[in-house]
């Protein structure tokens, strides 16, 4: 015959301090890039750039490069304002720096030193802009630049060296056929050299395509 105690029990459970996972975490964040304003400036530096992004809190240094700003001031977690430095012709990474590390670079922090050309292609029809053609800068001494027009048609070619540049327009950026391209405008002269360049414009037809044009003066 089975038979149970009246006397009662509490069962004691032995409990140990655990250290969370959160106690192993810095509150500190690795600082971002996302865009800068402008993206292009003079060689001589000097040049105000704003810079958005985030964890910026802290902020120790801001490099274009491997060249610091020669100032800058953290407006916010998200916002950064830095003046570049001289440098010489050619593209670098903007970079923050603060106490949860530097920011991995990306296409979005990018900074271009040279001459910029800008410009706006329009449709010769309804004088629109156009967008996505390629834009090319072709320089005397052979070198060039390109860029694709936005959607308002307008382009920024940058990072270029001082000299004087030739400018064409295609349909694609590194199209091989080149029977599509249209020259830009130089009041119907023969040569560029011996032309008075005026606005240029581009005529799509289709779509899809674009024509040679040269406007009679």
């Amino acid at each position: 015959m089975l038979t149970y105690s009246d006397r009662s029990f509490t069962p004691v459970v032995g409990v140990s301090s655990v250290r969370t996972s959160a106690e192993h975490f810095s509150s500190d964040v690795v600082p971002a890039v996302t865009a800068l304003n402008p993206a292009a400036g003079s060689t001589a530096g000097g040049i105000s750039v704003v810079v958005t992004g985030s964890g910026f809190d802290g902020a120790s240094a801001v490099e274009f490069g491997s060249v610091a700003a020669t100032g800058f001031t953290v407006d916010s977690a998200t916002q950064i304002t830095a003046t570049s430095p001289a440098e010489s012709t050619g593209t670098v990474e903007l970079t923050v720096i603060t106490p949860g590390g530097t920011s991995v670079t990306s296409s979005a922090d990018s900074f271009s030193y040279g001459a910029t050309i800008t410009g706006v292609v329009t449709d010769a029809n309804n004088r629109s802009g156009v967008s996505s053609v390629c834009v090319y800068a072709t320089a005397s001494d052979g070198s060039s630049g390109h860029a694709l027009t936005g959607t308002d048609g307008t382009y920024a070619i940058t990072g270029l060296s001082a000299d004087s540049y030739s400018v064409k327009f295609d349909g694609t950026c590194g199209e091989t056929d080149t029977s599509n391209d249209v020259i830009q405008w130089y009041n119907d002269a023969s040569s560029q050299s011996a032309a008075t360049p005026s606005q240029s414009s581009v005529v799509r037809s289709p779509p899809a395509s674009m024509r040679r044009s040269w406007p009679r003066a």
